[in-house]
């Protein structure tokens, strides 16, 4: 290799790392997929994609997990609310008070709407 310098790079902080580590196998892109196209209860998914029910599970449980991690790193407020009330996507995307706001702890959550 003419460029060994092109290997030296830091590997602890490596976004595609990173990246991978939340979507790295196949059932969370199956979900993604789902999710994507409309799907949103767990029985449907796990009928659209094969998986079986405690990988389903786990995976859901890790994406929420590091969904809640990234937005607590980049002081993101987190927001509870039904996506089943016509309008509520429309009104969180505008900024509007709706649901419930979960505390930087985690335990608790103030309702705003």
């Amino acid at each position: 290799m003419n460029h060994p310098w092109i290997l030296d790079y830091d590997t602890e902080n490596c976004t595609i790392g990173a990246a991978l580590g939340i979507v790295g196998e196949k059932w969370t892109f199956l979900v993604l997929r789902e999710a994507f196209n409309g799907v949103r209860r767990f029985d449907d998914i796990r009928r659209r994609t094969g998986a079986p029910r405690q990988v389903l599970s786990d995976r859901l449980e890790v994406m929420d997990a590091s969904a809640i991690d990234l937005a607590r790193g980049s002081s993101i407020p987190i927001y509870i609310f039904s996506l089943k009330e016509p309008g509520n996507i429309r009104r969180a995307l505008l900024g509007e008070d709706i649901g419930s706001m979960v505390s930087d702890d985690l335990r608790e959550t103030t309702r705003v709407s």
